[in-house]
């Protein structure tokens, strides 16, 4: 009997005939391309299924299948027009439109049905969703019944499906490209949903008759059939619920009408998620009464199913939200935060963000960080972009509002780098009494069994959903995660993942805490990856683990770019071509557009370190400049900047930059993150001198700058050692990163820098007589 089966699925796999398929010369632009293999656009998409593991005649199979099923109409078009915005500039990097699958189907006709149609479903749902309807959808128009022939189309087409779906949704809906909001009248309505195969059934209803017109009568509001009618009907479509028309609008060049009667019967006191709320809908052609006896039919429904009232209840969009919008995984019907509760969640987490924009902290001098000092009169508040709009809400009724000191100035004892280190909830529950209070609230009212133990015990383990303690402890990390966000430039949140990208973000929060309460930190690597983990979607711990831990100590975690499909996420600090402004710096930027050169949809980018320069202990006095005798002056030297990439593991996710200076006789790389490590702990001395007077100086020539200064072989003198680099603030930048430890012109004469550099033994920067605006407030 089991062979006999064998053998039915074997002939059933060889009778789906490829090359029938692509012998009745595809429609679609992009499936021809690459059948054919010609032009740029085909190399292009034949090199993503080669990097994805895909086949490229199960890709032309699964597009073969898509062709031509339908057509966004207006409304889809604007969902679409919205992916032409330009690449934005980044200062010696070249950003381009990527040329992944994801966005080339946007742009081909017979494809792009399936970018709106994703956005529709997403607005809702998972991933998963979008590829389990896509499967059922495609495998339909060969076998549109359940049997085995279906099952093999769906098994070869699923693994195509789901990297086009991820490719499509990272250059469409994590772009914030979603799809029109529903009319006011439909939006107030209780949503219903359908199941994925429920979803597919009726959309390949809708198109199999493009021809007639059609009527859908629903006994709810079923959102994701109405969001997908309202961008792909393209006839006049006329929306009605409980008899009154709410919208008639023409959406395309057909004259075909579709009507929807939607009756609503849910109150505020029905309970849709019931297991027993399933709602029924029906598809139906019409046609005018002097011509009903040539329907053929008695008028029975062409399709009809139900509604589940379950599936929104376990899963979540996969669009982007609002700030402070908190997409809680752990919460279910049954297990949910009362009012009291999240108001609480929101206070303690109020509390913290407070006490962390208000800490004290003062640069460090070796990694990319802060470290937490009471002596300090700048608080970390200082360096960020934003901050949190949670600050300004009245949650509270005392006046003064509570804030601490979150490290006791001792050091926990930690095993490997504590950039890299994990936190457990117990953790930091012990050194947040404001988390703690929260949980303790919901344990005592969990009825999950919980608080049969000791809630530090539970806390040390990993928190699942089911339980109101893990439900309040991602609450409250999720409010803290978003303000973080939102002060490092965040605009709004990606749900890239779904549930999967509230908890990766809820861990970063909880790694950033902890660095701070254990170790008094807050490392670059550990903000950006918050930030870019929240702006993106991507884990926060994406490529971390393919880098070698020995590379990652050494380059001090100095990531650079965080590439999420056409988004690419840069520190603000990253263009040198001007003065950097240390005041909220802190921060990151998102960019349209890829760097060209990276093949790949989803990367981190980090700093290769620089070249050691040439100066050496025993040679530095060899190479000291002749003494001058200058009043300012400038380098005129021409430079050229290159970089380029080049992957950092096999995998395809990590890479690193290197960056070249170039002048007629130097050449060396450099690392733009110690750039603004220099920046950030440089000597800027202060004066109100306003006559410029002639001084005796070490003039370095930029060309001697790039081939000789270092922070640890500066060649002894009595005199001061100083570049003039007036008018050139690339110049300016590259030595300050070069030297680290230097004495800069921010607010004061030549005279009064040389004089300083002289006292510290450090090399001077001059900028020009014009004085850069003053960054002293900071020291």
């Amino acid at each position: 009997m089991a062979g006999n089966k064998a053998s039915e699925l074997d002939l059933i796999t060889r009778t789906i005939d490829l090359g029938s398929t692509i012998g009745k010369s595809p429609a679609s632009d992009l499936v021809r391309l690459v059948v054919n293999e010609s032009a740029r656009a085909g190399v292009d998409t034949i090199e993503w299924l080669a990097r994805e593991r895909i086949s490229k005649n199960d890709f032309v199979y699964a597009m073969s299948l898509a062709e031509k099923l339908a057509q966004p109409n207006v409304n889809g078009l604007e969902v679409l027009g919205r992916l032409d915005e330009v690449s934005k500039h980044l200062f010696g990097l070249k950003l381009v439109m990527p040329g992944a699958v994801g966005r080339k189907i946007v742009s081909d006709e017979e494809l792009r049905w399936l970018a709106t149609t994703e956005a529709a479903m997403l607005k809702y749902h998972s991933p998963k969703y979008a590829v389990d309807a896509f499967c059922d959808l495609f495998a339909s128009e060969v076998s549109a019944t359940n049997t085995p022939k279906k099952a093999v189309i769906i098994a070869r087409i699923q693994p195509v499906i789901a990297k086009v779906v991820d490719s499509i949704h990272l250059h469409t809906v994590n772009m914030g490209h979603d799809v029109k909001p529903l009319p006011g009248f439909l939006d107030e309505l209780p949503k219903h949903h359908l199941q994925y195969f429920e979803l597919a059934s009726a959309i390949r209803a809708l198109i199999a008759h493009p021809d007639s017109d059609l009527l859908i009568e629903m006994d709810c509001c079923i959102v994701e059939l109405l969001d997908w009618v309202l961008h792909h009907w393209n006839g006049t479509l006329v929306i009605a619920v409980n008899n009154k028309i709410g919208f008639n609008e023409i959406l395309g060049d057909r004259i075909n009408v579709l009507t929807v009667m939607v009756t609503n019967s849910c109150t505020e006191e029905t309970n849709c998620h019931d297991d027993n709320h399933n709602m029924r809908y029906r598809i139906m052609q019409t046609v005018d009464s002097a011509k009903l006896s040539s329907l053929g039919t008695r008028g029975d429904p062409i399709h009809s199913g139900l509604t589940s009232p379950e599936i929104r209840v376990n899963d979540q969009p996969s669009c982007r939200s609002s700030l402070y919008d908190i997409k809680n995984p752990f919460q279910t019907l049954h297990c949910t935060l009362n009012v009291k509760e999240l108001r609480e969640a929101e206070i303690n987490a109020q509390d913290i963000v407070r006490s962390i924009v208000d800490l004290p902290v003062t640069p460090m001098t070796k990694k990319l960080g802060f470290n937490v000092d009471e002596k300090s009169t700048v608080s970390y508040r200082w360096w960020l972009k934003k901050s949190p709009t949670i600050l300004l809400k009245n949650l509270q009724k005392r006046s003064i509002q509570r804030t601490r000191l979150l490290f006791d100035g001792e050091k926990r004892p930690w095993a490997g780098n504590p950039e890299d280190a994990k936190y457990t909830a117990g953790q930091i529950a012990r050194q947040y009494p404001e988390i703690l209070a929260g949980l303790q609230m919901t344990f005592e009212r969990c009825d999950c069994g919980c608080n049969r133990e000791e809630l530090m015990d539970i806390l040390d383990r990993n928190l699942d959903s089911g339980c109101l303690v893990s439900v309040m402890f991602l609450q409250m990390m999720l409010h803290i995660a978003h303000a973080m966000a939102e002060a490092a430039g965040a605009q709004d949140i990606s749900n890239l993942q779904g549930r999967s990208t509230a908890i990766q973000l809820s861990v970063a929060t909880a790694n950033f805490l902890g660095t701070i309460a254990h170790h008094g930190s807050i490392y670059w690597a550990t903000w950006f990856r918050l930030a870019a983990s929240a702006i993106t979607g991507l884990p926060h711990n994406f490529s971390q683990e393919d880098d070698e831990s020995e590379l990652l100590r050494k380059n001090n975690g100095r990531i650079l770019l965080w590439l999420a499909g056409s988004m690419t996420v840069v520190p603000a600090w990253i263009g040198f071509d001007s003065a950097l402004q240390l005041e909220g710096s802190w921060s990151v930027q998102q960019v349209n557009g890829c760097v060209e050169g990276l093949q790949a949809e989803t990367a981190v980018v980090e700093a290769q370190p620089a070249m050691d320069s040439a100066n050496d202990l025993e040679r530095a006095d060899e190479r000291l400049p002749p003494r001058v005798t200058v009043s300012g002056g400038e380098d005129r030297i021409e430079t050229r900047i290159q970089v380029a990439f080049f992957p950092a593991t096999d995998t395809g996710r990590l890479f690193r930059l290197t960056s070249i200076i170039q002048t007629s006789s130097a050449l060396r790389t450099f690392d733009p993150s110690v750039i603004y490590l220099a920046a950030r702990i440089a000597e800027r001395p202060v004066c109100n001198h306003e006559v410029a007077e002639e001084i005796t100086i070490h003039n370095w020539s930029f060309d001697n700058v790039v081939m000789s200064w270092n922070d640890w072989a500066i060649p002894n003198s009595d005199c001061a050692q100083i570049s003039l680099l007036d008018n050139s603030p690339i110049k300016q930048n590259i030595a300050l990163g070069f030297a680290r430890k230097c004495v800069l012109q921010s607010g004061c004469c030549l005279k009064c820098l040389t004089k300083r550099a002289r006292e510290m033994g450090r090399y001077g920067i001059y900028v020009g007589a014009k004085r850069t605006r003053n960054e002293l407030c900071f020291r």
